[in-house]
């Protein structure tokens, strides 16, 4: 599968499945304690945990900083943890990152 695809199908779970993005932690489990992946069971990720899982970091985060510098951020996870931020706001920038490594 593509970067694009992969950016494409986890915006997609974001959208079915909100919970399935958490801010402040890297994973989360069940309890919405921190876990380290692989070494126990995430149920929810941040953007770039989401990436991890996904073993596109290094092509997608590379994108995705962009992307947030644009918007005066210095870092995906500043800008996944920033007060506010919703799974939705994830999704769209997973999409708009799609689109872009399609370019």
């Amino acid at each position: 599968m593509t970067v694009s695809a992969t950016l494409r199908e986890i915006a997609a779970e974001l959208r079915q499945h909100p919970e399935h993005w958490t801010q402040g932690e890297w994973a989360r489990d069940a309890g919405g304690r921190c876990v380290s992946y692989p070494y126990m069971t995430p149920v929810c990720w941040c953007a770039f945990g989401l990436c991890s899982r996904e073993e596109i970091v290094s092509k997608a985060m590379p994108i995705l900083s962009e992307l947030v510098r644009e918007r005066n951020y210095g870092s995906v996870p500043e800008w996944n943890d920033a007060p506010g931020r919703t799974a939705a706001d994830v999704a769209d920038l997973f999409e708009r990152a799609a689109a872009k490594a399609e370019a």
